[in-house]
């Protein structure tokens, strides 16, 4: 008798949570069209923007105010801008070029370095075997570079 009231009781919690939770559905997606609505008015393209000019109205701004002189600095500064952006851009361009050739010297270095090392014994042999495994699992070689210096140290036995 006990476990059937609370049965009752929780399916009836069940429901009213489940009456909530579509309400508050509806209400996230009427907030959401809201939203979406209100972006595209305040940031969007609106149709006022491609309205034919009436010639009998007066401007807000009168364009024959506006100088020669000032002009001409309006386009001096658009022109150092675009100079400015270029000249970062290829700052960027170089600094990429060399860190790749950085990194590209590095590699070379490790790989050499393990190339140079004797061969005396198997130890000196799985040392270097290791350490080109260590240099491939972590991108300093590619899975060609490695069998082909394995390939290398093979050859040396």
């Amino acid at each position: 008798m006990q476990l059937e009231a609370e049965n009752a009781r929780l399916k009836e919690s069940l429901v009213k949570s489940s009456e909530v939770i579509i309400k508050k559905d509806e209400k996230i997606a009427s907030l959401e069209d809201q939203l979406y609505w209100l972006r595209k008015k305040g940031f969007g393209q609106m149709s006022e923007k491609h309205l034919p000019v009436d010639p009998a109205q007066l401007s807000l701004f009168s364009t024959e105010a506006i100088t020669d002189e000032q002009k001409a600095e309006a386009e001096k500064a658009e022109r150092l801008a675009r100079e400015k952006e270029e000249a970062e851009k290829e700052e960027a361009e170089k600094a990429a070029a060399e860190k790749a050739a950085a990194e590209k010297a590095e590699k070379e270095k490790q790989v050499a370095a393990v190339k140079d090392e004797p061969i005396d014994d198997m130890v000196a042999f799985e040392k270097r075997i290791k350490k080109l495994m260590i240099m491939k699992n972590t991108g300093i070689l590619t899975e060609a570079e490695f069998e082909e210096e394995k390939k290398k140290l093979f050859e040396l036995l």
